[in-house]
């Protein structure tokens, strides 16, 4: 536990690659493993390979400017916002894209963040609409952060709640297609 809350990651860039270790975490959590108990074979194993992934961290880097060196002026700055779920977990992804007054585009992830679906079972449809509340959290910060204003954003979604106007839902529902 103290090795996957040791890795600073405010961005969320190698979220995907912390997710499978909290999983694990969880999982020894669902079985009940104590802490001084020795970990099940199948985690055991899930654990010994993602500790030898770690070392592969030190490969990833960031490029802390946002403008690439090849564009020239800037005149169009977007955000685009991916959310999807699956039984496992949900995340979000967004990414900047700027195009320059010769139409040469830059895109390039800006902002991630991945969590687990909760102990208790929760529908796919549920945890999308999770994904897709904390895409639009996300898209406020993220907007509080630029100083330079965006010209456009788009969330690409997988939900059907948002548009439907006829049908009355549950509070859970309600909630978050509100804050949508």
């Amino acid at each position: 536990m103290s090795l996957v809350c040791s890795l600073f990651d405010p961005l969320g860039l190698v979220s995907l690659f912390i997710l499978p270790a909290k999983r694990i975490m969880q999982e020894l959590c669902r079985k009940k493993v104590n802490w001084d108990d020795e970990l099940p074979e199948a985690e055991l194993d899930s654990w010994k390979k993602w500790t030898k992934d770690l070392s592969r961290l030190s490969d990833v880097q960031v490029n802390r400017c946002t403008k690439p060196a090849h564009l020239s002026t800037i005149v169009n700055i977007q955000l685009h916002h991916f959310s999807d779920a699956s039984q496992y977990g949900y995340g979000v992804a967004t990414y900047l894209r700027l195009i320059d007054v010769i139409g040469q585009k830059s895109c390039q992830l800006l902002f991630a963040k991945s969590r687990l679906a909760p102990l208790k079972a929760v529908t796919i449809p549920r945890l999308e609409l999770t994904a897709a509340t904390l895409s639009v959290k996300i898209y406020k910060y993220v907007q509080s952060q630029l100083e330079q204003p965006v010209n456009a954003t788009f969330f690409w979604i997988v939900l059907q709640y948002i548009r439907n106007d006829a049908k009355r839902f549950h509070t859970f529902v309600a909630n978050r297609v509100a804050l949508i």
